[in-house]
């Protein structure tokens, strides 16, 4: 039961808001994801920006919960909505995805895309990431440098 489908090639950018903050992806001229902001002396990891990326192209629900917001869902101030832009041939479309707050009963979380007008719940691996998201997590870690030997008395 696929939720959301957009092909990752199609994604030319990604905006995710948290309680960490603001991410923003957009793919650069030659493919490559380019994280907004980027400082002198950061690097994005590729990788992980991919992950992040891939974690929206196939949202697959547990359970469908109908038509009509119910409050206790946490969509009213949500854990991450993403906000992406996809290209598909000439046309251009704005997709929002909001995560609500999470079921401790189940580990889940309500969903609600702007592509259905059904909300759902998802399994908490399949939105974890962009709930947590910082945009530390999204760059290249420095090397840590190793202790120097003391010398030998």
């Amino acid at each position: 039961p696929v939720y959301l489908s957009v092909a990752a090639a199609d994604i030319a950018s990604l905006t995710l808001t948290n309680s960490n903050g603001q991410v923003g992806l957009a793919r650069g001229a030659d493919g490559a994801w380019q994280l907004a902001g980027l400082g002198a002396g950061e690097t994005l990891d590729a990788n992980k920006a991919t992950s992040l990326v891939n974690a929206v192209t196939a949202l697959r629900m547990t359970a469908p919960l109908g038509k009509v917001e119910d409050a206790s869902w946490g969509l009213a101030q949500p854990s991450a909505t993403v906000v992406l832009q996809a290209k598909t041939g000439d046309q251009t479309r704005n997709i929002t995805l909001a995560v609500g707050a999470k079921n401790e009963a189940d580990s889940s979380y309500v969903v609600k895309s702007s592509e259905s007008e059904y909300y759902v719940r998802v399994a908490q691996f399949s939105v974890e990431s962009l709930v947590s998201q910082t945009r530390a997590g999204l760059l290249v870690a420095e090397p840590t440098p190793a202790p120097a030997a003391s010398p030998a008395p």
